[in-house]
């Protein structure tokens, strides 16, 4: 019986069946560390990004006066304090 358990224990110790499994579960966790990483150190900077993106366009939008008169407005509520 010793000599079983002997035996069964080389053949586990040397069986590398389940070395890929463990390296793509290795590989995936740090993807996901580096990303959220990533997403934590550049959210700022994104979100500042298109606040000014978005501002931009809506001075853009402001500066044109036929888009107001089209719709029979005189400004938009959002442009009121942005006009000319």
């Amino acid at each position: 019986m010793n000599f079983e358990i002997k035996r069964s224990s080389r053949r586990l110790w040397k069986d590398i069946s389940g070395a890929t499994a463990t390296e793509y579960a290795f590989i995936i966790t740090f993807i996901a560390i580096a990303s959220s990483a990533g997403m934590v150190f550049m959210g700022a900077s994104l979100s500042t990004f298109y606040n000014d993106v978005g501002s931009a366009l809506s001075e853009m939008a402001c500066a044109m006066p036929e888009n107001a008169s089209e719709r029979g407005e005189e400004n938009s509520n959002k442009c009121k304090d942005k006009s000319p």
